[in-house]
């Protein structure tokens, strides 16, 4: 027979004899205050068709913003609606703006509109990208052409009219000038 594993004492007190560990799971991510903090409102039910340099102007009047996104519209019964979230710097001012823009009717639909976490509006953010199919354009504008302040809105109304378009964001690598244009589904893109 096998002889036991001789009993360990710390200080005196009688220790269990030593067991194999078992590697223990990687700690969660801490979260900070800036990732609870409720600086953000998603706004839904909103027409679909509301440019979303509308909706910036709208949520704009309320603080400034430091994002303004829509989001895909993959749990909504209805085809004609889009959600958005709006982030502020300010939890105070997307508690206000949430409160005062919940039904307001815009386009003739009642918008739903709730404060949430920072860290909520990020992932929503990260889903909503990873759901968005890109068009990057070369050779389509200038460096000297980013100095007009209306470039991506004239972008955005030609883009349109290939379907539902998301964003116009203007890239600049060593002097070169790249259109990226975001699409909600894979026919327009």
């Amino acid at each position: 027979a096998a002889a036991a594993a001789p009993a360990l004492s710390v200080a005196g007190y009688l220790a269990a004899p030593a067991v194999p560990s078992i590697a223990a799971p990687a700690p969660a991510p801490q979260l900070t205050a800036e990732d609870l903090k409720v600086s953000c409102v998603l706004v839904s039910n909103m027409d679909k068709d509301v440019p979303l340099n509308e909706v910036e102007s709208l949520f704009a009047a309320f603080g400034p913003l430091v994002q303004c996104k829509v989001l895909p519209n993959t749990t909504a019964t209805s085809t004609d609606v889009q959600s958005v979230v709006v982030e502020y710097a300010d939890a105070a001012v997307a508690a206000t703006t949430a409160t005062s823009m919940n039904k307001f009717e815009l386009s003739g639909r009642e918008l739903h509109c709730e404060v949430i976490a920072r860290l909520r509006c990020q992932q929503l953010l990260r889903d909503a990208e990873s759901s968005y199919l890109s068009v990057l354009l070369e050779n389509m504008v200038t460096l000297e052409d980013t100095k007009d302040p209306d470039l991506k809105d004239e972008i955005s109304e030609e883009a349109r009219n290939f379907g539902s378009l998301k964003t116009v964001e203007l890239l600049i690598d060593k002097g070169l000038v790249k259109v990226k244009l975001v699409y909600g589904d894979n026919a327009s893109a």
